[in-house]
C-alpha cells in the first residue's frame, strides 16, 4: 500500500490510464506541476494563475490484513493512515481510493471505513474501482463520497464467511490420534481446532459472530450509501459480485467511467456547496485543517454553512 500526490488542472484533458495511476501509487513517483501541464489545454491568455488541485491516490489492492507487505496486498492500518494524513493534509484538496481488491479479513477494516467516511465530510472523496471491490474491498469504498467503476469491474460480496477444515478422518486412516489438553478455566479452548470434527455448540458461536460481524458490515454500507439497512441485505448481491453496469443500477457504485476520467471527476463531480466552496477557496488562498473542521460542523445546516463561508472569506 502506498500514497502519492496527483496533480489534476480542471478544465483539462487528463492522459493518464489505469496502469499509469497504479504505477505511480506503487513507485513513489508524481505527476509535476510542470508534466501536468502537457496535458492541459490552452489557457486563455492573461487568465490569472491558479494553484492546480491535488488528489492524494491511497490504493487498497490485493488481500487486505492486517501486517501484509505491500507486494502482496493492503495492511488497513497503514491505509487508513495515509487517509488521514491526506485528510489534514493542507496541501491535499481530494482524496481517491484505488481499489481493485477481493476483499480479505475483517480486522481494521471498520475503523479504515470510518476514517474514509469521516474524511468526506472535509474534502472531495471517492472509491476508483478498477477491477474490483468485494467484500472488505467494498465495504471500505462504500465510505467514499462517490463510487466510480471500470465498465469490466465487478462490486458486492456483501456479507462474511468462516469454514472449518477437519482432518479427523484423514489422521483416523493414518491411525494418528490427537489429544488436547485443556486448562480448566478455558474449556472453549481450540474448540475449533482441526484435529476434531466441529462440535455442534462451537459450529453455533462461529455462526453467531459471522452474523454478527456481517450485520455490522451491511448496517454500515447502509449508513454510507444512503439506503436502508434492509434495501442493502435484499438488493446488493446478497453475498454476489454484480458487474459495474448492475451495480450503479443497484445503488452499490454511482458511475460506470474509465479510470482517467474517475480521478479528473474525483473533486467535479462531488456537489456538495460546502466541497465545491471548499476547492474554490483552497485555490485562492488555501485552508487549514480546522478551518476545514469548523466548516464540517455546518455540512447539515446550509444557512449557516454559507455565513461560515463569509466569515472566512473576509480574513482573505
Amino acid at each position: 500500500m502506498s500514497e502519492d500526490l496527483f496533480v489534476l488542472r480542471p478544465g483539462t484533458i487528463l492522459a493518464l490510464e489505469a496502469g499509469a495511476a497504479a504505477y505511480l501509487a506503487r513507485s513513489g513517483g508524481r505527476i509535476r506541476r510542470g508534466e501536468a501541464s502537457v496535458y492541459a489545454a490552452a489557457r486563455s491568455a492573461g487568465a490569472p494563475a491558479r494553484r492546480s488541485p491535488t488528489i492524494a491516490v491511497i490504493e487498497v489492492t490485493g488481500f487486505i490484513s492486517p501486517g501484509i507487505p505491500s507486494w502482496l496486498g493492503t495492511d488497513p492500518n497503514e491505509a487508513r493512515a495515509a487517509v488521514r494524513k491526506a485528510k489534514f493534509a493542507g496541501a491535499v484538496d481530494g482524496i481517491a481510493l484505488l481499489v481493485d481488491s477481493p476483499g480479505g479479513t475483517t480486522t481494521g477494516v471498520e475503523e479504515l471505513f470510518e476514517e474514509v467516511l469521516d474524511a468526506r465530510d472535509l474534502k472531495p472523496t471517492a472509491a476508483l474501482v478498477s477491477g474490483m471491490a468485494g467484500s472488505a474491498a467494498y465495504y471500505i469504498a462504500s465510505a467514499a463520497r462517490r463510487i466510480f467503476a471500470t465498465p469490466s469491474g465487478e462490486l458486492g460480496s456483501v456479507g462474511v464467511f468462516a469454514f472449518h477444515a477437519s482432518m479427523a478422518g484423514a489422521l483416523e486412516k493414518e491411525g494418528i490420534e490427537v489429544t488436547l489438553i485443556r486448562s480448566r478455566v478455558s474449556p472453549f479452548k481450540a474448540e475449533t481446532n482441526p484435529f476434531q470434527p466441529l462440535g455442534e455448540e462451537a459450529e453455533s458461536w462461529i455462526q453467531r459472530e459471522v452474523d454478527r460481524i456481517a450485520e455490522r458490515f451491511v448496517s454500515d454500507v447502509a449508513r454510507a450509501r444512503g439506503f436502508t439497512r434492509d434495501a442493502v441485505a435484499a438488493s446488493f448481491g446478497r453475498g454476489r459480485m454484480l458487474d459495474a453496469r448492475e451495480a450503479v443500477r443497484r445503488g452499490m457504485a454511482d458511475e460506470v467511467a474509465t479510470p482517467e476520467d474517475a480521478l479528473y471527476r474525483v473533486i467535479e463531480a462531488d456537489r456538495e456547496p460546502r466541497a465545491r466552496a471548499c476547492l474554490d477557496h483552497r485555490l485562492e488562498r488555501g485552508l487549514t485543517a480546522k478551518e476545514e473542521m469548523d466548516l464540517a460542523k455546518y455540512s447539515e445546516d446550509e444557512e449557516q454553512q454559507r455565513a461560515a463561508w463569509l466569515r472566512l472569506l473576509g480574513t482573505v
